[in-house]
């Protein structure tokens, strides 16, 4: 299968890959921030990011973007560490104010 990239395309599929070594998915917001110029509308954005998934190049699950040989389950698991990582800083937050007394 002969896949040309678009150069927005490129810069997509770059900032999803340094974040996939961590098994890191991203949001289409992430992946704006990430790119290393965020002049292009978000909409084109949108339109890459749904050209890439219907060729097969990257996958969509709870608003996550990763790579199509990866899990779906990949996005639970970023929204389950997010849940537990709030539950911590709400605790450690507490731990520092008794500790500060």
């Amino acid at each position: 299968m002969d896949l040309s990239l678009t150069s927005l395309q490129q810069d997509i599929v770059r900032a999803l890959a340094y974040f996939d070594v961590f098994l890191y998915p991203l949001t289409k917001e992430q992946v704006y921030a990430y790119l290393p110029r965020n002049s292009v509308p978000i909409q084109q954005l949108e339109n890459d990011l749904k050209d890439l998934v219907c060729a097969g190049l990257l996958k969509e699950n709870a608003g996550c973007y990763f790579f199509a040989d990866r899990s779906s389950a990949v996005a639970a698991t970023r929204q389950e560490d997010e849940r537990r990582a709030a539950t911590m800083l709400k605790r450690a937050f507490w731990i520092s104010l008794f500790l500060k007394q």
